[in-house]
């Protein structure tokens, strides 16, 4: 989410809003609709179980749904102009009222069920600070303004958060959809994306292979993640003994159908733009 409202700041100052929005959504909409339809298909749904779904209101209305990162991250362009424009206005301002919000939520619901509440809105609404973040950071970066002491000190205490993020979760019982966990993430993930930018722009002065595999996988990762969600979802209920075979034969098949389907998506948006 950090990387994904960074890299919407740059596109949201090249374009108008209207450009932005068509944009954004023909990458996601044909896609998510053929998603959606397999899906339907595969538990033997019908018409308005197919709405629901590709509409995203079964998401959040309690209904059938495909994913949750689908309905997040669409809320999230919607509501981009406005964290755009007051970023702009006003800089950190919007990271710090969203992150006092999001904690004050999901604090109040833990501790008025004694850390007994999980559910996957709770989920999405914890990713919702980083996002901004990175929209700030997106700010940053097109303002130039200076950003090199902010990286390493913000590498650093992404290593040292990490550590202090899997103590915490050995230590403590909140539900996977509680929040919590989720909200975590902000204080070592902008530091560790920072690091690994580091690593790879350190081994691409001696090659460019790593960034061209990241490349490739990057164009599609839209493709990729939609796939093989549900695959990955039943590992859990896999027999132990062949988790790994299972896990293996997952990424190839994902890779197999994303590639294509990546493709035919490109040239469908050519013939509609």
């Amino acid at each position: 989410m950090f990387l994904s409202g960074w890299g919407l700041y740059l596109s949201f100052k090249k374009y108008s809003i209207l450009e932005f929005y068509k944009r954004r959504f023909a990458r996601i909409l044909p896609l998510y609709m053929i998603i959606c339809l397999i899906f339907i298909m595969a538990i033997n749904g019908n018409i308005m179980d197919y709405l629901s779904c590709v509409s995203t209101f079964g998401f959040w209305m309690g209904g059938i749904w495909y994913d949750w990162y689908i309905p997040a991250i669409l809320l999230f362009y919607l509501l981009y102009p406005l964290i755009g424009k007051s970023t702009d206005k006003f800089g950190i301002l919007p990271f710090i009222i969203s992150i006092t919000v999001c904690v004050g939520l999901i604090s109040y619901t833990q501790i008025s069920t004694d850390c007994q509440f999980g559910d996957i809105r709770m989920f999405v609404l914890s990713r919702f600070p980083i996002f901004v973040l990175g929209a700030y950071w997106g700010y940053l970066q097109f303002e130039k303004k200076q950003r090199e002491k902010m990286c390493l000190c913000f590498a650093i205490s992404g290593v040292v958060c990490f550590a202090f993020f899997y103590w915490f979760l050995a230590h403590t019982h909140f539900l996977l959809f509680s929040g919590v966990r989720q909200l975590l993430h902000i204080l070592y993930a902008p530091g560790m994306c920072f690091l690994f930018s580091a690593m790879l722009e350190a081994v691409n002065k001696y090659t460019n292979i790593v960034n061209r595999i990241l490349y490739f996988c990057g164009v599609m990762s839209l493709e990729l993640y939609l796939i093989h969600v549900k695959f990955f979802g039943q590992m859990p209920f896999f027999n132990t003994d062949y988790r790994i075979f299972y896990g293996f034969t997952i990424l190839v098949v994902t890779f197999l159908l994303a590639y294509p389907t990546h493709i035919l998506l490109g040239k469908l948006n050519k013939v509609i733009s």
